[in-house]
């Protein structure tokens, strides 16, 4: 007899189990967003992109920070977003992660840089651009949860999708 087969059902059953005496013996879920290395946010010494961007947001209560972790997900600079999906599953937009911001209520938000993407299907991956746009997101607006990498391929950014992402109407 081989033991080649997952239970799955079996699986499941014991980590609810365990999740269940964990919770039982005093344990709390983990905070919904924790802030690492937070200094105050002033936009008069950002880019203009990033002033035009946080205009809709009140800029007094606002701190800028090194990452976030938003229910268990590390958000920090550097990481790219998805912003939108076109037409095809391969016609994705996407923003480069310059600012993480928060405020006193425990909102968060991301000022990313867009990107001009071009799909290589050889290699799976989406080269990125930088364009002369930029944009504030809550974090609970995001398309999909999970930043992405950004690599370098020769002379340019690229990033490759860590699962497929798909929207409904």
């Amino acid at each position: 007899m081989s033991n080649n087969f997952i239970n799955i059902t079996k699986t499941l059953s014991e980590k609810h189990e365990f999740l269940q005496s964990y919770m039982r013996a005093g344990a709390s879920y983990r905070p919904v967003l924790t802030v690492k290395k937070e200094i105050p946010f002033d936009p008069e010494l950002c880019h203009d992109g990033i002033k035009s961007a946080v205009t809709a947001i009140d800029h007094e209560s606002l701190m800028q920070c090194e990452r976030i972790i938003f229910r268990g997900v590390v958000y920090k600079a550097g990481d790219a977003v998805i912003l939108s999906q076109g037409d095809s599953l391969n016609d994705l937009s996407f923003g480069v992660i310059k600012l993480v911001l928060v405020d006193k209520n425990e909102s968060a938000w991301l000022i990313v840089q867009k990107q001009i993407s071009d799909f290589l299907p050889h290699l799976h991956v989406f080269i990125l651009e930088a364009a002369a746009y930029w944009q504030c997101l809550c974090l609970t607006d995001l398309i999909d949860y999970h930043p992405l990498h950004v690599y370098s391929y020769g002379n340019k950014a690229c990033v490759t999708l860590k699962h497929g992402v798909m929207l409904w109407d």
